[in-house]
């Protein structure tokens, strides 16, 4: 086999990577990217995807990428896709359906031939645009990182050049390339920020795209370290309910982590968003209802509730044997001496006698509850609350009922009715909870 001579402008992948698919558009960056990768001695396959937007200007590029990869031994893949007809019918902007679509055929491509990452042919400039963009909308450190080099499957090795080195390369070299007319039109933010504001910057202050790549690397660095101590504070303070979170002592966390780990919870990405958030986190007694979620601050801690949670239906409660509520608790029932057990908890000894015909369940609007010891009955959902049940895990605590009548709730109190006296027939209960109640 022949070997191939590197040249300086050779782009290297890293070692694990030996299969190359360059996203082919015919433009200067694209056309630089392939026949760069192909002095670094990898295997290097070519995708071209037609938007069916440009006419015969998008024909023009197939034809040229068609030329190219045949003159160089490069196997291209195409595809198409009638992108405005999709977007309309997805309601969606022309540009985010074309890059949907775009992205879609790559991974479909790469994923056939067994390539190991998609190349994309995003440089310094770019780069730029695409923090500046993410800053005028309010970013965070997230948006302020811009692009990665690699980011699971895609590997973006030109960030490190400008469009004009390039270019630069390409005329030394003698090679054509096609242009694409549309760029030149600043009739969106990207076009306007590429054509009009990023070279009236650089002006104004010379070496604007460098510095403005510089501070996303920086950005990118610091970010990391900070998902990282969001990741270990998570484990902390972070606990998966049946139908949520909890964060505990979200007030305590700084407020960096906590944006960071209400994002990973709620995938919510919009910062304005996320600062309400964090702002009813550190708020008692403010709730607020977000589309698919519930916030529920109460004493220190914050509840993400899933809107959308059903408990699982009643189940006839067994006086010997096993029961359960999937998702929530597990119960073993056995005979036993009528002797109470004081301690109360998820294990109770209760009158058989009062069980019979019982259901386990979750509460219910209009359930009463005679509490043990007290002189009368009264709404289960006041003695919650005196109890202190925080109002997340209510809907979640497991309970024996005939009709509207609580003989138990699990690990917070038995009716009068359920107790047991000498010479009863007794029935000790033992709850395991798939979930841990806050203490």
């Amino acid at each position: 086999m022949k070997q191939r001579i590197r040249t300086p402008e050779a782009i290297v992948p890293p070692p694990d990577v030996r299969h190359v698919l360059v996203a082919l558009s015919g433009g200067a960056d694209s056309v630089y990217l392939l026949l760069f990768l192909l002095e670094g001695g990898v295997q290097v396959s070519a995708a071209h995807f037609h938007h069916g937007i440009r006419g015969e200007s998008a024909d023009r590029d197939r034809d040229f990428c068609r030329a190219l990869c045949r003159e160089r031994g490069v196997p291209l893949h195409e595809g198409s896709a009638d992108v405005t007809e999709y977007a309309r019918r997805e309601n969606m902007g022309l540009e985010s359906a074309a890059r949907l679509l775009r992205y879609r055929f790559l991974r479909d491509v790469r994923a056939e031939i067994g390539a190991d990452v998609i190349a994309l042919g995003h440089h310094m400039n770019d780069q730029a645009e695409t923090v500046l963009m993410h800053l005028l909308r309010g970013s965070g450190l997230r948006g302020a990182g811009g692009m990665a080099e690699r980011e699971g499957d895609l590997y973006r090795p030109l960030l490190g050049l400008t469009k004009r080195q390039i270019v630069d390369r390409l005329q030394a070299r003698g090679v054509s390339w096609c242009e694409d007319e549309t760029n030149a039109v600043s009739d969106n933010p990207r076009n306007a920020l590429r054509n009009l504001i990023l070279p009236q910057t650089e002006r104004i202050y010379p070496g604007a795209v460098p510095a403005l790549a510089r501070f996303a690397q920086i950005a990118r660095a610091d970010g990391a370290l900070l998902e990282r101590m969001a990741r270990e504070e998570a484990q902390r303070c972070v606990q998966r309910l049946p139908n949520g979170w909890r964060i505990r002592g979200a007030g305590d966390v700084p407020e960096p982590l906590l944006r960071r780990i209400l994002m990973e919870l709620t995938d919510i990405r919009d910062m304005q968003r996320v600062d309400a958030m964090v702002e009813i986190a550190k708020t008692p007694r403010k709730r607020a209802d977000f589309s698919h979620f519930r916030l529920e601050p109460e004493r220190e801690n914050l509840y993400i509730i899933d809107t959308d949670f059903q408990p699982p239906e009643a189940v006839e409660f067994r006086c010997e044997g096993e029961s359960g509520l999937p998702g929530l608790c597990r119960m073993t029932a056995t005979p036993s001496e009528p002797k109470p057990v004081l301690s109360g908890g998820c294990t109770q000894v209760l009158n058989r006698q009062t069980l019979m015909g019982a259901v386990l369940r979750t509460r219910r609007d209009g359930d009463r509850i005679h509490p043990l010891g007290a002189p009368g009955g009264r709404l289960l959902s006041d003695y919650l609350i005196d109890r202190r049940i925080p109002r997340a895990e209510r809907a979640l605590l497991p309970v024996l009922a005939r009709g509207r009548e609580v003989l138990w709730v699990v690990g917070v109190g038995i009716s009068e009715a359920a107790r047991v006296y000498p010479g009863a027939d007794a029935v000790k209960i033992c709850c395991e909870l798939d979930w841990e109640p806050e203490a």
